[in-house]
């Protein structure tokens, strides 16, 4: 480890998630949005100062970041590497810019399921109407 990376397994979390919200070209409002958490809960965890989140804020922040289940939460219990963004599908990487995929991707996460099925079947109507 370099001088300049934190030892701790907090503060090398908190400059992963910034690091990376800075890169989507994300406020910490619009990361907070986008994931379903309070700003305050991303203002926290950039700054190091609150140790303990919920499995499920953990997951939807490291969804709006576009990495996969489980990367923040290894590196809160210490990992040592960032996390890489996960590859995007091609029709993805056509949506739109990664600010506003991963604002969309959070608000569908948060979504239930049977909410989640009626917009896939919208979306599916869609596309097969572009095809006739």
């Amino acid at each position: 480890m370099t001088a300049s990376t934190p030892t701790n397994p907090a503060s090398r979390a908190a400059l992963a998630v910034r690091q990376r919200r800075l890169e989507l070209g994300l406020t910490q409002e619009s990361l907070a949005e986008a994931a379903g958490v309070s700003p305050a809960t991303v203002r926290k965890l950039e700054s190091g100062t609150q140790a303990h989140y919920r499995d499920r804020t953990c997951t939807r922040l490291a969804q709006a970041l576009g990495w996969g289940p489980g990367a923040l939460d290894d590196l809160r219990r210490g990992g040592t590497t960032a996390p890489r963004p996960q590859p995007a599908s091609p029709a993805a990487s056509t949506a739109g810019d990664d600010a506003e995929l991963a604002a969309f991707s959070g608000k569908v996460a948060r979504l239930s399921n049977e909410q989640r099925a009626l917009l896939m079947a919208y979306l599916d109507g869609l596309t097969d109407a572009g095809s006739s």
